[in-house]
């Protein structure tokens, strides 16, 4: 499911989702026709720009407390 939800655009999202239910659909088939049955509000989410998360964690622990006493959680 990583594969979906990391996808760049629509048309590898809808890929990804072919290539899990060929592997996993046999086991996993009411999922697969879960997300076949909400796909447009599933996807909604490709809609905003990609996001590296090494940037993002990058960011929230490397950064300087703004007082003494406060933690970076």
């Amino acid at each position: 499911m990583k594969a979906i939800y990391t996808a760049p655009n629509r048309e590898a999202a809808a890929l990804a989702l072919d290539h899990l239910e060929a592997v996993w659909g046999k086991k996993y088939g009411y999922a697969i026709t879960s997300w076949r049955n909400n796909w447009e509000e599933l996807i909604a989410f490709l809609a905003f720009p990609h996001r590296n998360q090494e940037d993002h964690l990058y960011h929230k622990y490397h950064r300087k407390p703004e007082r003494k006493d406060q933690k970076i959680h």
